[in-house]
């Protein structure tokens, strides 16, 4: 449990508990919202209840059980969530956390999900205007959807129109040696924004945005290195350049290198490390990377890497608002893959 990562807090001066901010505290303490009558449920089970529920329009009995599967990571749970939200119904309406519940099924390849999330980021409902993202989606929901295809032939056009002037206001003021509109340049060359795309102009621009350090330019090129795009995938890459925007807050990066550490992706996979970066992204703002967090503490760690991990997170934040750390202590040792004791340090 979660709680297993709080008494590190205890052994701290009370002056550097006031320089803390709560959030962090929030970020590893959020109890789970499962009731104790479904730990046991796995979550397409859930689904499956809240289905019968709702095909029948029972939706007072519907939302708990899909908020239940929404929150263990079923995908069609949290498009059906998402649905609820945007339309008010068996729910206060929010756009807001449909856009939410969208994005978490679109991250696991739900086509519909990422199609009607493209359409949000297009219209700005529920989330800010983005016609990055509003392509992002749009592009990973075609080849299944002839209706997010069309919407995205639609959209392509509409952009390579509506935005030559800022193309040429952006152009111009790179050369001139801006950053932001270096890496402005580099997004409007890959996805065909106020110009026909240019993957080669885009991989220039965005390379050097984030040599610039441009944090959402690193982020980006991390993103790219790690999937493969502008970029060939390259993971030793993709973990210079998140590490490069994790170092300046960008809590995306944070959550990425999380998944890479859990998942041994490109790097070697370490427990402590992934929870590490799940709590800072967490702490910044990231829900992503708590839920992630939330599901490493329930089934895929120890309560002395869950302490290693807090405490190493804990004194990165510390080094970056330039607060001692407390009286050396021993760290907390964690057997390695082949059983040998070692120390973790952050």
């Amino acid at each position: 449990m979660l709680k297993h990562l709080l008494p590190l807090f205890a052994v701290l001066p009370a002056t550097v508990l006031a320089a803390t901010p709560t959030p962090l505290l929030d970020a590893v303490a959020t109890p789970s919202t499962s009731s104790a009558s479904t730990t046991f449920t796995s979550s397409a089970q859930l689904y499956q209840q809240a289905l019968l529920f709702l095909n029948n329009n029972e939706l007072k009995q519907a939302v708990p059980l899909l908020q239940q599967a929404a929150e263990k990571g079923s995908a069609e749970a949290q498009y059906q969530l998402a649905l609820l939200y945007a339309g008010g119904r068996g729910v206060k309406q929010s756009p807001q956390l449909a856009g939410k519940w969208l994005q978490s099924s679109a991250e696991q390849g739900f086509a519909e999900a990422q199609y009607q999330l493209g359409v949000m980021y297009a219209e700005g409902k529920g989330v800010p205007e983005d016609p990055s993202m509003a392509l992002q989606w749009l592009k990973a929901a075609a080849p299944s959807l002839p209706a997010a295809a069309e919407r995205l032939k639609q959209l392509q056009h509409m952009l390579r129109t509506r935005y030559t002037n800022d193309f040429y206001q952006s152009l111009g003021a790179a050369e001139q040696g801006d950053k932001l509109s270096m890496f402005k340049l580099a997004v409007m060359y890959q996805e065909g924004i106020g110009t026909a795309p240019n993957l080669k102009l885009a991989r220039e621009w965005l390379i050097k945005a984030a040599e610039a350090n441009v944090a959402d330019a690193q982020a980006r090129l991390g993103v790219q290195y790690y999937h493969g795009g502008v970029v060939d995938q390259n993971y030793e890459q993709a973990e210079y350049w998140l590490t490069k925007a994790a170092e300046l807050g960008e809590p995306a990066s944070m959550g990425l290198l999380g998944t890479m550490f859990r998942d041994g992706t490109g790097v070697k996979a370490n427990v402590t490390t992934a929870m590490q970066w799940f709590i800072l992204s967490a702490y910044h703002g990231n829900e992503h990377a708590l839920a992630s967090l939330d599901r490493l503490i329930k089934e895929g760690s120890t309560p002395v890497q869950q302490q290693s991990a807090q405490q190493a997170a804990l004194l990165w934040i510390m080094a970056k608002r330039g607060i001692s750390p407390p009286a050396e202590r021993p760290y907390p040792k964690e057997a390695d893959s082949e059983g040998l004791e070692t120390q973790i340090k952050p």
